[in-house]
C-alpha cells in the first residue's frame, strides 16, 4: 500500500497519472478495477482521500456519460452542494466565474438580481426569524424589519422576467 501525502511531488505526478488513466476506461471492468485501486492500493491522507473521490466522480461521469453538457454539470454540482455539503439555501444559490469579466459579452453574469418569488421568500423568511429570534441584536433586527418590509441592499435587484415569459421588454 503505498502512504499518499497531498503535499508531496509524488502524489501531484500519482494525481496526474490518475486523470490520464481516467481516459482508458473503456469498460466497466476496467471502471470497477480502477476504482478499486484508488481505494484499496493507497493510504489517503484527509486531502488525498478528496482528491480521489473527485477522480472516482470524474471516471464515473466520462463512463456512463461520455462526459456532461454544461447543464447537466451544474445539476450535479449543486446536487452535490445542497445534499453533500448541506447548502440547500432557502432562497437560491449562485457561482460567479469571475474569469468572465475578461471578456464583454459575459459582462452580465455579474448583475445581482433575484427573482420576484425569491425576494418574497427573502421577505417571508425575514418574518419568522422575527418571531422566532427575539433575543437577536437590535441591529440584527432591524435588518430584518427592513427586509420583511421588503428592501433589499442596493446590491441587489429583483429582475423582471417579462421577456423570457414572452410579456413586454
Amino acid at each position: 500500500m503505498i502512504k499518499l501525502n497531498e503535499q508531496s511531488d509524488e502524489f501531484k505526478k500519482i494525481e496526474a497519472d490518475w486523470y490520464k488513466e481516467v481516459n482508458t476506461l473503456t469498460s466497466k471492468a476496467k471502471l470497477d478495477k480502477f476504482i478499486k485501486k484508488l481505494m484499496t492500493e493507497y493510504q489517503h491522507d484527509f486531502g488525498t482521500s478528496l482528491r480521489a473521490l473527485a477522480v472516482v466522480v470524474n471516471a464515473t461521469i466520462r463512463y456512463y456519460g461520455k462526459g456532461l453538457t454544461k447543464l447537466q454539470a451544474m445539476f450535479l454540482l449543486f446536487t452535490l452542494m445542497r445534499k453533500t455539503f448541506e447548502l440547500d439555501d432557502k432562497v437560491g444559490l449562485q457561482i460567479v466565474q469571475y474569469e468572465n469579466i475578461f471578456l464583454p459579452e459575459t459582462l452580465s453574469h455579474f448583475k445581482f438580481a433575484i427573482e420576484k418569488g425569491q425576494h418574497e421568500t427573502i421577505m417571508d423568511m425575514a418574518k419568522g426569524y422575527l418571531k422566532k429570534y427575539t433575543e437577536a441584536d437590535k441591529d440584527v433586527q432591524d435588518h430584518w424589519v427592513k427586509l420583511a418590509n421588503g428592501w433589499l441592499p442596493e446590491c441587489i435587484s429583483i429582475c423582471d422576467n417579462k421577456d423570457e415569459e414572452g410579456g413586454e421588454a
